[in-house]
């Protein structure tokens, strides 16, 4: 929770306490008159922290989409590149895009396997790493560990946290 969030809920609370402090010391009001504004100003404030939620949840949920999404391009991503050529690395990137297209037309994970066990004939690592990112995301967990399996025996950089070899 950032502490942004917390600090103005906070002011939230103490300005409502002292608005209704003041309230409450109004001797002009009736006793009718009090009650209805003290109310209003706790469903003001309930409104806002209300708000303020839904603002940290927003926040929270963009910063684990985020995270998410930079532990995926560390795991399926194309690090092994970081010491080579440039024109290397354009060509690895056309390649691995093209994987990733090939990857997303594998309609389920017995396919997966049959397209894995492909890549491993041709020792095409690229369409691996592709397999293993789809994989992951899809949760098929055999397919899953047979690509670390492939991408540990390679070099390649996926590592999904599943690095059990037995199906």
């Amino acid at each position: 929770m950032s502490t942004r969030f917390v600090d103005q809920g906070i002011k939230i609370k103490e300005t409502t306490a002292h608005r209704i402090g003041q309230i409450a010391s109004d001797t002009d009001l009736t006793e009718e008159a009090r009650y209805r504004r003290i109310r209003a100003e706790k469903e003001a404030a309930n409104i806002q922290r209300a708000e303020l939620r839904e603002q940290q949840l927003a926040e929270d949920a963009a910063s684990v989409e985020s995270e998410r999404k930079r532990r995926i391009t560390s795991a399926f991503g194309l690090a092994h590149l970081a010491s080579a050529l440039p024109s290397e690395i354009q060509r690895d990137k056309d390649s691995y895009r093209t994987a990733l297209d090939l990857a997303d037309n594998i309609p389920d994970e017995e396919a997966a396997l049959r397209k894995l066990s492909r890549a491993i004939d041709l020792d095409d690592r690229l369409l691996a790493l592709a397999i293993a990112r789809l994989s992951y995301e899809k949760g098929w967990r055999r397919a899953r560990r047979s690509a670390n399996l492939l991408c540990s025996r390679s070099g390649a950089t996926s590592r999904t946290g599943d690095n059990s070899s037995s199906g």
